[in-house]
């Protein structure tokens, strides 16, 4: 019997006892955990994040990052939403290549990989995956191109 949708404003907060997917990945060498808990239809209801060697203030802003996304979902917010809000994300110091995602080969940041994982497993977004199969590599996403940063015109006084 499937669950109508949440409305928005109330709070449907998980089971005790949940069912779920943990994705191990490594993003530049670093071991990132996200465990995804499921309602009874199978939707996700909660998420939890975990890195191996980082600090306490980093494991912190993942931890909040994982219950304000939580939140979300158990308040009504669309996945979709939430998917589209944090996808493609860019900021370090963790960001580059990703071994153990059969869609996600690159990532900008954290939550860049975390809402396109997302979005591939339970919204069916391939389009989200940078080199699922049949795609090619110049159809990349616009958002994973190098950053070009302004040069610094500097007088070297020296040669003269």
């Amino acid at each position: 019997m499937p669950i109508p949708p949440v409305p928005r404003g109330l709070r449907v907060t998980p089971p005790n006892r949940t069912s779920g997917k943990t994705q191990r990945v490594l993003i530049n060498g670093r071991t990132l955990f996200v465990r995804v808990e499921e309602d009874a239809d199978g939707k996700p209801c909660a998420i939890a994040l975990g890195i191996d060697r980082v600090g306490e203030t980093f494991q912190g802003l993942l931890t909040g990052y994982a219950d304000a996304i939580s939140l979300a979902l158990q308040y009504g917010a669309p996945l979709d939403d939430v998917v589209n809000e944090f996808a493609f994300t860019r900021f370090g110091p963790i960001e580059g290549f990703v071994e153990g995602h059969e869609s996600i080969k690159m990532c900008t940041s954290i939550l860049d990989f975390v809402a396109r994982h997302l979005g591939i497993v339970y919204l069916n977004r391939h389009d989200l995956a940078l080199s699922p199969e049949g795609r090619k590599e110049e159809q990349r996403h616009p958002a994973l191109a190098p950053v070009s940063r302004p040069t610094l015109a500097v007088d070297n006084d020296d040669k003269k």
